[in-house]
């Protein structure tokens, strides 16, 4: 099998702090295969790199695969994700027209951190796109996301996109940062080859908890009741991660990069442990000939959807 991540920002974004060989490097020591960029294009555009990006990224041969790929700020706070690009559109405002040229290159494109409101203006774009985003590492958390978002990605299916994907993405930005949130697909040779098989759902969404198919959502009651009590835990952990360092910043609060390391470990390891002991609770316990356990388990479950 081989194993990747999605949504990858470098130096080229005005938030990124990685350099692409830094990237591969530690890639290698983690058995990835490819990455997948998404830089911010307003920086690309601003400080004129793109001869330079597209240099940089695509040019591998041999894994770990670096594909280039971009992050578009549309219109109405879209933000479109486009994978496996060959050229940078620069009138990128209209969504529209973003997801028509990127196709035209024979690119991936993918709703990004998408929030699953479902505005009137929403349905049109989620008829042209690959996919949603349905699990951001940044604001989902790294354990699950909640199943609510996959039922209402079920409607969204059925009723506007039949050829609708789930993806996930790392949206990593420094190192320390970095999570066992990963796509797996079967063994690949070529950057086209990973793009096809994005495209067509040929993978999984997995980490140590869960592992998902990117069509139709339908997870065991073992897996549905895990990823509500995961899902909640890290999306609270990530809520407070995010807002202690909001904060920081709004009160001018000095915080070294140790510091900030440091914190971040220990709020992670808050949530290893919270989830695993939910992981352990909600183990087997639909099968266990106990009734009463099996009752509580479906209280869990009709309170928590």
């Amino acid at each position: 099998m081989t194993k990747g991540i999605l949504h990858v920002h470098t130096n080229f974004s005005y938030d990124g702090k990685i350099k692409i060989e830094e990237l591969r490097e530690r890639a290698r020591k983690e058995k990835v295969s490819f990455i997948i960029l998404a830089d911010h294009v307003e920086t690309i555009l601003e400080k004129k790199n793109i001869v330079k990006f597209l240099k940089e990224t695509g040019n591998y041969d041999f894994p770990p695969f670096v594909i280039p790929g971009l992050e578009y700020t549309c219109s109405s706070r879209v933000h479109l994700l486009a994978f496996g690009i060959k050229g940078i559109i620069e009138n990128y405002k209209d969504p529209f027209h973003v997801i028509e040229n990127t196709h035209r290159e024979d690119g991936l494109v993918i709703w990004g951190h998408y929030d699953f409101k479902l505005r009137r203006q929403d349905k049109e774009i989620l008829r042209k796109v690959d996919g949603v985003e349905i699990w951001n590492r940044k604001y989902d958390g790294k354990t699950s996301f909640l199943p609510y978002k996959g039922k209402i990605f079920n409607m969204i299916r059925s009723k506007y996109n039949n050829n609708l994907k789930m993806y996930n993405g790392a949206d990593l930005h420094s190192f320390s940062y970095w999570s066992n949130l990963f796509v797996t697909m079967p063994d690949v040779s070529s950057s086209e080859e990973i793009i096809n098989n994005l495209r067509a759902g040929n993978f999984k969404m997995v980490n140590r908890y869960v592992h998902i198919s990117a069509g139709n959502f339908s997870p065991s009651f073992r897996q549905y009741v895990l990823m509500q009590f995961t899902g909640m835990v890290s999306f609270l952990i990530t809520k407070v991660k995010n807002t202690s360092y909001y904060l920081c910043r709004k009160f001018k609060i000095p915080i070294s990069s140790e510091m900030h390391a440091t914190l971040s470990a220990l709020i992670s390891d808050l949530g290893k442990s919270l989830c695993c002991m939910s992981g352990l609770m909600t183990t087997d316990l639909r099968y266990t000939g106990n009734f009463s356990i099996r009752f509580v388990c479906i209280i869990i479950e009709a309170t928590l959807w």
